[in-house]
């Protein structure tokens, strides 16, 4: 199954805002233990990671690791430089932080306004993408 991103709403199937048990309901999980008042469920053999709050059960999050399309190209072990083109999104990333993972340094941009954060590894591969309501703060 291909995974469109929809800017700011979601990954399709999965939407921002929406309860977990709509989708609970109709495709196979698993679920991990909450950690810090967030649940985690993973969907379609791990491929997709939905964030949830575990006390309103809302959708929070979203993280696709395997394919993730944006303009009818995959992101995911794309070039970041050639994401930051324009094709993809208008706005310059507000914040960038490298973090230690699994004994490889990634680096996370975030793009506010599109709702989204990527994370690329050192091979300049775009191996992330988490959409979220990142304005709400």
């Amino acid at each position: 199954m291909d995974f469109i991103i929809q800017l700011n709403e979601g990954v399709a199937p999965f939407y921002l805002g929406d309860t977990i048990e709509k989708y609970t309901a109709i495709y196979p999980y698993e679920k991990e233990e909450e950690v810090g008042g967030w649940d985690t469920y993973l969907f379609f053999d791990d491929t997709i990671e939905v964030y949830v709050d575990s006390e309103s059960g809302k959708i929070e999050t979203i993280c696709c690791r395997e394919n993730c399309f944006l303009n009818r190209q995959n992101l995911i072990d794309m070039d970041f430089d050639y994401f930051l083109s324009g094709e993809f999104v208008d706005e310059p990333y507000v914040d960038d932080e490298e973090i230690e993972l699994s004994g490889e340094t990634q680096c996370v941009y975030c793009f506010e306004n599109a709702g989204l954060q990527i994370w690329v590894n050192q091979m300049n591969k775009i191996v992330s993408v988490f959409i979220a309501d990142y304005t709400e703060d």
